[in-house]
């Protein structure tokens, strides 16, 4: 690794903490993010390489380096240099898929350069194939760069910001009255429900089902839950949030419960046009009475989020040592989590954007929501760690689609009923 001596060192924020813990836990698997954007027709590999220099040049995300100080995790951004990039020459979509599990499963080493990128050539189509380490980038961010590469190769001029304003306001964020508020709230969201119950797992000498599996919600169902939040002043994330609550509560056998809420952290303009890791994900209280009706639910599941989204910026490295300092908690908080993805691809050229996130470590049940084209479908893709006991994947997913439209077109119907 180069010297970095005469360079700024900046602490880890918090979310890239947690990506620190996973990179210490699970050696590395599960931080790579991989994804391939690919536009039409063909493009000299001279321009190619120009635009993926210009990416590492405006990018100081993408420059980031990890050392250790006195033992403790410290980041700096090395110099731009110009690079050479491996072209990949290939027929199909399928070969492309092939490598972004072998990527997935060789991961990016976490002592040198934390992104890779590499030029796609396919038969009618090009582009870049991107392979980052978690902790310098989110799914969002990866959105980020496909949508400068588009612009680039249009002879634009992209948007992009500096990492390091981010890093200064997290420290900051840290060291104030304001998080020490956060803490507070989060160690009284766990003491509201005890010790933490999860969706059910493997057995001694079961097979537990595990993987990745993706669905569409249709347009006009989509539609549906739209108007039914805008008719409450809710938005179809808290919609969905709840019904998938409902769902839980009868999997796991408890109506209080932590589900996981994922803060993008995104809030301005300058934030929304950045690179770098910064999505937390932080527990959400859910209660759920089985004699209320759906729209009741749906309005109190709408406070909490909206309090759980005031504390978020703590994140859930922090609340994870918390809870073990408070009540010697030795696990995870929550096992499940829905995650809304909203950011938007450039379609100009045909461009498209094929995403290879990792299916994950932790038991339980992860869905994560997008609708990149902004076409009105939208994307379900569970990451699952369950019982051979609990219904297929496929069942699961036809479970939630069931409360889901049942509780928008009956809100007055009690949630034990919903989906019956």
């Amino acid at each position: 690794m180069e010297s970095y001596a005469d360079k700024k060192l900046y602490g880890l924020t918090g979310p890239q903490q947690l990506i620190y813990v996973m990179q210490s836990r699970y050696n590395g698997r599960g931080c790579t993010l991989c994804c391939a954007l690919l536009m039409k027709g063909q493009r000299p590999e001279a321009e190619i390489t120009a635009a993926l220099n210009e990416l590492f040049r405006i990018n100081d995300a993408l420059r980031t380096r990890i050392v250790h100080e006195d033992g403790m995790p410290r980041q700096y951004i090395a110099d731009y240099e110009p690079q050479r990039f491996e072209v990949m020459r290939l027929q199909s979509d399928s070969e492309i898929d092939a490598f972004a599990e072998e990527e997935l499963q060789r991961g990016v080493p976490f002592d040198g350069q934390l992104c890779e990128l590499r030029i796609i050539q396919l038969p009618d189509r090009y582009g870049v194939f991107v392979t980052c380490h978690h902790i310098i980038t989110d799914v969002w961010g990866i959105a980020v760069l496909g949508n400068q590469f588009i612009a680039l190769m249009h002879g634009e001029t992209p948007e992009a910001y500096t990492v390091t304003d981010f890093f200064e306001r997290d420290a900051q964020y840290r060291a104030s009255g304001r998080a020490a508020r956060d803490r507070q709230f989060f160690i009284d969201q766990y003491n509201k429900i005890g010790e933490p119950r999860f969706f059910p797992i493997a057995g001694e000498g079961e097979t537990e089902q595990i993987g990745k599996r993706a669905f569409t919600l249709p347009a006009d169902d989509m539609r549906a839950v739209e108007r039914f939040a805008a008719e409450r002043n809710a938005s179809p994330f808290a919609v969905m949030f709840a019904a998938l609550s409902v769902m839980a509560a009868r999997h796991i056998g408890k109506d209080a419960f932590l589900m996981a809420l994922m803060s993008l952290n995104r809030v301005g303009h300058r934030e929304r046009h950045s690179r770098g890791m910064h999505v937390e994900s932080v527990p959400t209280y859910c209660s759920v009475d089985p004699d209320a009706s759906f729209a009741d639910h749906v309005a109190a599941t709408s406070a909490e989020l909206l309090a759980t989204m005031r504390h978020a910026q703590y994140g859930y490295a922090a609340i994870l040592t918390d809870l073990f300092l408070e009540h010697n908690m030795m696990s995870n908080a929550y096992d499940m989590s829905l995650n809304a993805f909203n950011a938007r691809i450039d379609t100009r050229g045909g461009a498209e954007i094929r995403q290879y996130p990792y299916p994950g470590n932790g038991y339980g049940l992860h869905i994560s929501t997008s609708d990149l084209t902004g076409s009105g479908e939208l994307r379900m893709e569970y990451s699952y760690r369950i019982s051979p006991r609990e219904p297929t994947i496929d069942e699961l997913h036809a479970e939630l689609v069931s409360i889901l439209m049942d509780g928008v077109a009956h809100e007055d119907r009690p949630l034990r009923e919903l989906g019956r």
